[in-house]
């Protein structure tokens, strides 16, 4: 008798955590081409970049505060993921995929050229869809 799966459902928001974690890094680079801009007088540049940098992902990340992604991994294995009240797209899984315990990261391609990332912490998704969706990952790593 053949065991088939339902399909599994996340919906994603947006991580805080990830937010947090990105607005460190940029602070840190910022903080760095400051320093070395005090040497190095051309490294101004860098300093303008990582601040356009800063700015752009800030006013991006307050305009998808509320946005929300549906990933569905089908029983036949293909992907469909939906970000707002559009149709859902079809996407056929990457060979390779990260799995630690705090961050999975999952990778799709649509046709040759398009590919896209998705990138799963604990706090932008239900705990016990992210654990469904781990296991699952798990068991198909093991066959």
């Amino acid at each position: 008798m053949s065991k088939t799966r339902s399909p599994l459902r996340i919906h994603l928001r947006q991580s805080r955590r990830l937010i947090q974690y990105l607005h460190l890094l940029h602070a840190l680079v910022l903080f760095y081409t400051l320093a070395i801009t005090l040497k190095y007088p051309a490294m101004l540049v860098a300093v303008l970049i990582v601040s356009a940098s800063w700015l752009h992902f800030t006013l991006r990340s307050n305009r998808q505060s509320n946005s929300e992604q549906e990933v569905i991994w089908d029983s036949n294995g293909n992907w469909r993921i939906r970000e707002g009240p559009g149709d859902y797209e079809q996407y056929v899984a990457l060979s390779s995929c990260f799995n630690a315990y705090w961050l999975t990261i999952l990778g799709f391609q649509r046709s040759r050229l398009k590919r896209r990332y998705s990138l799963i912490l604990g706090d932008n998704c239900d705990p016990d869809q992210w654990r469904r969706l781990r296991t699952r990952l798990q068991q198909n790593i093991n066959r």
